[in-house]
């Protein structure tokens, strides 16, 4: 995965490599790992999935987190499926915005055969941590869309006063 960083005109100023030889890396890749399929950055994060590791299973997947300090990437965590297993491609698809990281896995089976699953992770500083999951599995699921839906939404139509609701046209 290489890192460029731009000059306001758009052409580069300067460049790291990041893999398992260089940049900050701390894991250690095998052939097939596919690291860096998927990537995504947000200011001093970075995020590259690996849907080949073979750490959970074979083609199980993982996703590697990357924090910039200065001018240098370095290896914050490396993220895993909490029920890892073989050919879930975990890490195919990735997304970062924020503290917020969805990792997807869409040959996960277990709402049938490859019926796929979406991770969501939080972190603050070196702390990863699930987002609104209450089984703590990292994986959102109807148990935990039931629970937020029941939690979070607002329904504006009822409660027009809720600081959350935002009028039309604004």
């Amino acid at each position: 995965m290489w890192v460029l960083f731009l000059n306001n005109n758009g052409t580069v100023k300067s460049h790291q490599k990041i893999s398992d030889t260089e940049g900050g890396f701390t894991g250690i890749l095998d052939d097939g790992d596919r690291f860096g399929w998927s990537v995504a950055i947000d200011g001093d994060k970075a995020l590259a999935g690996a849907f080949g590791d073979d750490q959970g299973g074979s083609w199980s997947g993982s996703a590697y987190l990357f924090r910039r300090y200065g001018s240098k990437w370095f290896q914050q965590a490396k993220l895993r499926a909490s029920e890892a297993a073989a050919y879930d491609y975990f890490g195919y698809s990735a997304a970062l915005e924020g503290e917020v990281i969805i990792v997807g896995a869409y040959s996960d089976d277990d709402g049938g055969v490859n019926s796929g699953s979406a991770y969501l992770f939080g972190f603050d500083n070196l702390c990863m941590f699930c987002v609104g999951d209450i089984n703590q599995s990292c994986k959102v699921d109807l148990l935990d869309l039931a629970w937020l839906s029941a939690h979070w939404l607002i329904d504006c139509k009822f409660n027009p006063a809720d600081p959350g609701c935002i009028p039309k046209g604004r």
